[in-house]
């Protein structure tokens, strides 16, 4: 499904200078990750890129969600659920903060695309059966999820003054 997951751009630009998405290795919560995952030069990505983009859920629904400062979204993954206790984000003052275990949302608004955050929110058995993450359907309401979805998919690299 990463047609559904990522972004294009961003996918054609990680596999030639890939850097680590989960600062901890897979399944651990002290082993460092060791981000050994193969470079492939810019025709390689290109064809790659192409084929794991046609590789998509139907889970995901296109063109629902629009990124957007939600002052509710942030009081969500930081407060109320706290997503923060295991994902890093970009807080106040620029700086990186969270946990470590999950895969880090630092700029996930390049990386991810919106849809399929609140696909992944929303029915995160269908995505990865066996992880960690919390089920919230139940926990949040269907217009939580989109704040909390339209939050993240808003987390860009911070503008240089």
């Amino acid at each position: 499904y990463a047609g559904s997951k990522f972004q294009k751009k961003w996918m054609a630009k990680w596999l030639t200078d890939p850097k680590p998405i989960r600062p901890m290795a897979f399944n651990s919560l002290t082993e460092e990750n060791k981000g050994d995952h193969p470079k492939l030069d810019k025709k390689e990505a290109k064809k790659m890129t192409a084929f794991l983009m046609g590789l998509t859920s139907d889970a995901v629904k296109a063109g629902r969600v629009k990124p957007k400062k939600s002052a509710k979204g942030r009081l969500i993954f930081t407060k109320k659920m706290p997503c923060s206790g295991c994902h890093q984000y970009t807080g106040r003052k620029n700086k990186i903060s969270g946990g470590r275990s999950g895969p880090s949302l630092v700029e996930a608004g390049v990386r991810l695309n919106p849809d399929w955050i609140l696909a992944y929110l929303k029915k995160p058995k269908v995505f990865k059966p066996v992880k960690m993450m919390p089920v919230f359907t139940g926990l949040l309401s269907d217009k939580d999820m989109m704040n909390v979805a339209r939050y993240v998919a808003n987390f860009k690299p911070k503008k240089k003054k």
